[in-house]
């Protein structure tokens, strides 16, 4: 994680022109929490979704939940046009 945060990645994540959404569950480490937030803030089209009641593994245990979001985020992006 250390690495990830100090070593240049986060302007690697700022060439990224594409929407991203950064899923994290709630009772995920702090390491992981902090890394979603990092990338959130880097990526220009980024945005952070933390999932209730959900550890690291979410898309295993809830799969439907994840789904719903990304379903959500995308549905959102069709009416927001790409920057130019």
């Amino acid at each position: 994680v250390r690495e990830v945060l100090t070593g240049g990645h986060g302007l690697e994540a700022a060439r990224v022109s594409q929407s991203v959404l950064v899923m994290c569950g709630q009772r995920s480490t702090a390491a992981a929490r902090r890394m979603a937030q990092f990338l959130v803030a880097c990526l220009p089209r980024g945005a952070g979704l933390e999932i209730p009641r959900l550890g690291h593994m979410a898309p295993l245990h809830r799969p439907e939940a994840i789904a719903e979001a990304a379903l959500a985020f995308f549905a959102g992006q069709e009416k927001t046009p790409a920057p130019s």
